[in-house]
């Protein structure tokens, strides 16, 4: 796959995370607190993938993830997508980023139940 093919599947992928986020939280009528589902997503998976680099790979790899992710961009709505992609680009395994997946959309579900400043504009 190229990688206008992996940016591409990853900014489909966010879109889909986040509106997973948007149906739990809508459902629980926290639509109104300030909801921001791309900037939780992006500090949700900025903590998953740093526990599962830390699991299955070498400190060296997790803080270079950290450099590159861990800071919030300008372009507040690329993020979680660039983060989606370096995981394909490094060849985590497909069930491995479902699992990644699943805890994100948890996780920054959970922002936005809690008020966090990680999960408003």
């Amino acid at each position: 796959m190229n990688d206008h093919d992996v940016r591409a599947r990853s900014r489909a992928k966010a879109a889909e995370l986040r509106g997973r986020i948007q149906e739990m939280t809508d459902r629980e009528g926290l639509g109104e607190r300030g909801n921001n589902s791309t900037r939780a997503l992006a500090y949700a998976l900025v903590a998953v993938v740093q526990e599962y680099l830390a699991r299955h790979s070498g400190r060296e790899d997790v803080e270079l993830f950290f450099e590159v992710h861990g800071r919030e961009p300008v372009d507040l709505t690329s993020w979680p997508a660039n983060i989606l992609a370096d995981l394909t680009r490094h060849q985590i395994p497909a069930d491995d980023q479902r699992a990644i997946h699943e805890s994100a959309v948890e996780t920054a579900a959970r922002y936005v139940r809690s008020a966090s400043p990680l999960a408003r504009d």
